[in-house]
């Protein structure tokens, strides 16, 4: 995922999408709201922050995932909550996640057909758990890739 340069949005990268280490996401740290959730939760709540500046935090924003800032969020008062994520491993498919946003439990972070993440509530279908799941790989700024 990536932010789009024409919007604060996450977009999905595919492979003709040419992305800088600046708009790139994904530096998992444990979840803002870790003390409003049950102990069995805690390992799997992660908080999603910029690799290259640590102050902008991935973030639910009615439907979609914006950035905001940690110290001047909009809607202080859901934020912590906003940029919780259970981390769901395994959930659809062997191998890939699901990111069920903690303010909106019962919904997942999906990939729109427009390449958009969206969050949109939890649906049995095929179309949906492709949707929903995503791979994470490990990476480095030496250019080699593991996974």
């Amino acid at each position: 995922m990536y932010k789009s340069r024409d919007s604060n949005r996450l977009e999905v990268a595919d492979v003709s999408t040419v992305v800088t280490p600046a708009q790139s996401h994904g530096l998992l740290i444990p979840c803002l709201a870790m003390d409003r959730l049950p102990e069995e939760l805690q390992s799997i709540c992660v908080t999603i922050v910029n690799p290259t500046e640590p102050k902008v935090t991935l973030r639910k924003l009615g439907d979609h995932l914006e950035n905001d800032l940690d110290y001047e969020p909009r809607n202080p008062e859901t934020f912590e909550e906003d940029a919780s994520f259970i981390l769901r491993g395994d959930w659809f498919y062997p191998g890939y996640y699901s990111a069920e946003p903690l303010s909106m439990m019962g919904h997942m972070c999906t990939a729109s057909e427009a390449g958009e993440i969206k969050i949109t509530e939890i649906l049995d279908t095929d179309e949906y758990h492709v949707a929903a799941s995503f791979a994470v790989f490990d990476h480095s700024t030496s250019s080699t890739s593991v996974s």
